[in-house]
């Protein structure tokens, strides 16, 4: 618990350092994707985690300006007259999937051990669980 505690801290501050830079483009790597294991842990890091890879930030977390309040309140004396709401418009986001897998360490470290991968056929295999077919 302490190692992962540790990492999740590292991995706060590399991102927290990613966001305060002027390039993201050095910071963050180009591939065709990855997992992160043990981060974002929470909703707040999720959100840091997208700010630095698009740039988007949830509405409900960004700040309301000071007009903006004086605006509600003023418009509980002056009802303010009916406005369309903007389209929707479906931003692309930093990624694609968030989940997560409970899953033991040592029970993480022997599923990727014994994972193999037939040359020939090229099928996916483990030793233990999914051993390959004997052809004798």
């Amino acid at each position: 618990a302490e190692d992962q505690e540790k990492a999740r801290r590292k991995a706060q501050e590399a991102l927290e350092a990613a966001l305060d830079s002027e390039d993201l483009s050095v910071t963050t790597p180009r591939t065709e994707g990855w997992i992160l294991v043990g981060f974002p842990d929470d909703k707040e890091r999720l959100g840091l985690l997208e700010r630095a890879l698009s740039g988007w930030v949830w509405p409900g977390a960004r700040p309301t300006p000071e007009a903006e309040k004086q605006r509600a309140a003023a418009a509980i004396l002056v009802p303010q007259p009916h406005e369309e709401p903007p389209p929707f418009v479906l931003t692309p986001g930093g990624y694609d999937l968030h989940f997560r897998l409970q899953v033991d360490g040592n029970e993480a470290v022997r599923r990727a051990v014994g994972r193999r991968l037939d040359p020939t056929t090229g099928q996916v295999y483990h030793l233990e669980d999914n051993p390959p077919v004997s052809e004798h």
